[in-house]
């Protein structure tokens, strides 16, 4: 098995948050990768025997949340100026942080092979974005495509994200013959519930119903994951993947209420 050399909870959830469009996924797609090697040229140059995690993780989060910030602000026009907007581009660059953080010394050393999962994840992720923008909204980078009947603006609701971000990271599993085992999707499914909630509890104020919402969509995780450790399922869906696929048929279920 393939070690993994990526930011692969960043990646997951940018594929669940970022990828309703093309020119979202590609801006937040291209500065993880950025902020990752940002992260590991500070990592490196202050040295592995005095390691100073504090600068190698503000190094990496600023490296990919300033310019996300600005890219989709200025260059493409998006508001970010929202607390939802806020929050989940410092999650995707916490995340990133977190990688850089955590990879041992061979991985940091090894350009090539975290470039090359990265590329791949990217790859995967506009593919996503493609699918989700085209068969979500009808158009390709803003130009309207003919009226087929496969449209549905259920595709950009954050359940297809969970199933194509985990059918997006078991590809790049394969590809690379990576085992993801020890990654959960615990990191990638509470920001989402916070960000997303399935439903809106009526006559309760909108924070109480929000915080009620996550906290039952988590229970719901933890009972499928419960379940899902003895599922026979190919390696590449191991962990992670299995469970984001989980997490949208969950999410799913809970949006009729």
């Amino acid at each position: 098995m393939t070690k993994i050399k990526y930011p692969v909870e960043a990646f997951a959830l940018a594929m669940v948050l970022c990828t309703l469009s093309i020119q979202t996924a590609a801006s937040v797609g291209i500065l993880i990768v950025f902020g990752t090697v940002t992260g590991m040229l500070v990592r490196e140059i202050l040295g592995e025997e005095k390691r100073m995690q504090e600068v190698e993780m503000m190094s990496t989060f600023f490296a990919v949340f300033g310019p996300i910030y600005l890219t989709n602000r200025y260059v493409f026009g998006y508001t970010t100026d929202t607390w939802q907007s806020l929050f989940a581009f410092a999650a995707i660059a916490i995340l990133t942080a977190k990688y850089v953080w955590s990879a041992d010394e061979d991985s940091v050393e090894d350009y090539s092979g975290v470039v090359k999962q990265s590329i791949a994840a990217y790859a995967v992720m506009l593919v996503i974005a493609v699918f989700r923008e085209a068969l979500g909204y009808g158009t390709l980078l803003g130009y309207e495509l003919p009226q087929i009947a496969l449209i549905s603006s259920g595709y950009t609701h954050t359940m297809f994200g969970f199933i194509f971000a985990g059918l997006g990271i078991a590809a790049v599993n394969r590809i690379f013959r990576m085992d993801v085992g020890s990654l959960e999707s615990s990191l990638i499914v509470v920001p989402v519930a916070v960000l997303a909630t399935p439903f809106v509890i009526q006559g309760i104020p909108e924070v109480l119903s929000t915080i009620l919402a996550a906290f039952l969509v988590i229970i719901y995780v933890v009972s499928v994951k419960g379940r899902l450790i003895v599922s026979d399922v190919d390696n590449s869906f191991h962990a992670m993947p299995i469970e984001m696929i989980s997490v949208g048929i969950v999410d799913m279920i809970l949006s009729f209420f």
